[in-house]
């Protein structure tokens, strides 16, 4: 709980600086592009987060890493968290501002899970079938999970949609189950 408070009230002020700067866009790909480095290079995500490491050493590296490939807000930003020993909280910072973004800019959240991967094609009609039905524009992330079997999984908020063979099963087997005792 603790964590998604800080990494709410980051989110928050770096939203407010790169809204202020006009850039937030780039600083949303600055930081999938920071977190897409980090996670390819482990021992750069180690030192990155480590709390042994100085802070001085700390900015060197981001600087050697992300300097002149970022905005200066994300570099302000990354140099915040040395500061502050708040590295660790930069994935959970990073998806609160896309939450944050999202919201000022009116989309949704959909979280959709197939059972197999959608092409690029598909993604964007299911998308905009999906919205046209809600009547609401949204910001999707799509998930491969095999338990399902086939069909798809739709989470926007509290509300799923699960039109999935794996739930239909269930509901067959409940059925044929309630009927053997009658």
């Amino acid at each position: 709980m603790r964590e998604a408070i800080i990494a709410r009230r980051y989110a928050t002020a770096l939203l407010e600086a790169a809204s202020a700067a006009g850039n937030l866009d780039w600083v949303r790909a600055d930081l999938a592009f920071v977190r897409s480095t980090l996670a390819a290079r482990p021992e750069a995500r180690a030192f990155f987060v480590s709390p042994r490491i100085n802070p001085g050493a700390k900015k060197n590296v981001i600087q050697s890493l992300f300097g002149g490939r970022v905005e200066r807000t994300t570099m302000s930003f990354l140099t915040v968290l040395v500061d502050r020993r708040r590295e660790s909280y930069l994935d959970e910072i990073a998806d609160s501002l896309e939450h944050l973004a999202n919201l000022a800019s009116g989309l949704t959240e959909a979280e959709i899970r197939t059972a197999v991967p959608m092409d690029a094609t598909w993604q964007a009609r299911f998308v905009e079938n999906l919205q046209a039905k809600l009547g609401r524009r949204l910001a999707a992330t799509f998930r491969v999970d095999p338990d399902l079997r086939g069909g798809v999984v739709v989470r926007i908020g509290d509300t799923v949609y699960d039109g999935s063979i794996k739930r239909r099963l269930e509901i067959m087997h409940a059925r044929l189950a309630g009927a053997e005792r009658s």
